[in-house]
This record gives structure tokens, sequence and C-alpha cells, in this order.
């Protein structure tokens, strides 16, 4: 038996992953309502705890402190600067990710989070920002919220090993995610304007980024195909094989010289015998 989720077309692990971020309950709310409260409940981009408490109370998030949330809790620090406030940034994409809007409403708030002064234009270096920040909460954070369960496909092991796989990929990820959120952008411009950065959403499979099971997917692809690892290791054995094949011709050609010295020495001998022998004839002649 999988995990509470009917999306046939979600592997195990994404299935585990997105039941327990669906315990945060962000899915319940529309990205409007949690732009909106994250920036009426926040000073200078940070959230104290007495506005984290507004925050959850008017979401109605689940991120009380009790024993059986201490997971959600932990998971909730993580994004506490070293003064113990929250980023408003990160928790605005933690928030925008997991809740209910059109793509284009989705793409629109996450692009804010980068245009500082509403220019609807930032430059491409902030793109990189954004998708830095989506890959690290879909990536570093939200599978530490998988809770083991034993009516469920997937144990803690099972999720920290695919949580594993898809961080050694993450870096890998980061530059082709970026081009493809930079879509329609000429490589000459230094910004992005917000209606060429919507446009790119209007694609389907683009549209599916905007999730944190569209970003592990995406992560995930960047790992070689088989046919590509099989080619690689035919190239490495390859390689491997010439400096034997070297070797074996290296020793073949000693062993060639060694005979040769052999019948060189041999056939001088010979005839070093028959001068001598020709000379005991001669001298014997002559007495």
């Amino acid at each position: 038996m999988g995990c509470a989720d009917s999306r046939s077309e979600l592997t195990p692990e994404e299935q585990c992953l997105v039941n327990a971020e669906n315990i945060l309950q962000y899915n319940k709310c529309s990205s409007q309502m949690v732009d909106y409260c994250h920036r009426k409940y926040s000073s200078n981009n940070e959230i104290n705890a007495e506005q984290w408490r507004d925050i959850v109370s008017t979401l109605n998030l689940k991120a009380d402190n009790t024993a059986q949330n201490k997971k959600v809790v932990e998971f909730f620090n993580l994004f506490k600067g070293p003064e113990g406030k929250f980023h408003m940034r990160h928790l605005l994409v933690l928030g925008i990710m997991l809740s209910q809007s059109n793509s284009k409403e989705k793409a629109k708030l996450l692009f804010q989070t980068r245009d500082h002064i509403n220019a609807k234009a930032i430059a491409k270096v902030e793109i990189f920002g954004l998708v830095e920040d989506m890959i690290e909460i879909s990536v570093n954070r939200l599978p530490r919220l998988f809770n083991e369960n034993p009516h469920f496909q997937m144990t803690e092991d099972d999720i920290k090993k695919y949580a594993l796989s898809l961080i050694q990929l993450k870096d890998k990820a980061k530059p082709p995610l970026a081009n493809r959120f930079i879509g329609l952008t000429k490589t000459s411009d230094e910004n992005v304007s917000l209606a060429n950065f919507l446009k790119t959403f209007e694609d389907i499979e683009t549209a599916k980024l905007l999730t944190p099971t569209g970003i592990r997917s995406f992560v995930l692809k960047q790992k070689p195909s088989a046919a590509t690892s099989s080619k690689f290791a035919g190239l490495l054995a390859q390689k491997k094989a010439e400096p034997i094949k070297d070797k074996v011709e290296v020793e073949e050609k000693k062993e060639g010289e060694k005979n040769h010295e052999k019948k060189h020495k041999k056939s001088s001998s010979s005839s070093s015998s028959s001068d001598e022998e020709k000379k005991k004839k001669k001298h014997e002649g002559h007495k």
C-alpha cells in the first residue's frame, strides 16, 4: 500500500513526500493569501515569533510546538537566521510552491520574491537565486518532514537514500533549470521581464516546475541514463585496456630483441669457430 496520494504518475517516494508536505496545510491556502499574510506580518524581510504566530493562525498552518509535530517545528527552524527570526523570502517561496493557484499566478508571485522594487524586471542573476531557493527547499529541506508509517511503502531509510540521490545532483540541475526559467529572454539581455517570465510557464512541462515535486523530478533527470552510463563504462574500460595492450606490445618487442641478439651471438660464435679451423689447417700445411 502506498502513501496517501492517488496520483498514480508519482513514484512511491514522491507520493510519500507529497503526503508529508500536506501536513503543513499550505495546500489548503491560495498562493495569493500566503503571499499577502507573509508580507503583512513581517518587517525588513524578517518574521519574528509573534508575527509567525499571526501567520500560522491566519493561514491555519500546522506549525505548533507539540511532540507530535516535532519534525514540523524542526523543519521551520531551518528557515530561521542567527537571531532566531525567519527569512520572509524563503518562507514565501515555500508557501507559494505548496499552495493552490494557477501556474501564471504562482510564477508571478515567485518572480516578485526577487523583484524588490516592483520594476517588473529582474537581473538574470536573480533568476539563478530563485532557482537556488526552490531547489534548496525542495531537495534539502522538505524531505525531512517524512515520518515513517507502517502503512507506507517507503521507510525513512528509503526516503533518506532518495534525498541523498537528489542532493548529489542538485548543483548539476541549477544551470539548466535557470535557463528554462529565463526562457524567451534573449542571451544579450541582462534582465528578465515579468512578461517573458510568465510566458515561459505557458508550457505545461515548465509549469510543473512550480512545485517541489516538479523540481525534484527535474533534478533527478540530471542523472545519466543507463545507455549513457554504459557508453561511459565502455570508454573507461577501453581506456584502461590501452596501457595493458601497450605493455604487451613492449614485452613482445623486448622478447624479439632478445631472440635476435641470441641468434646474432650464435652466428658470431659459429663464424669464429670456422676461422679458427681454417687457421689451424693452414698452419699444419706449412709444417
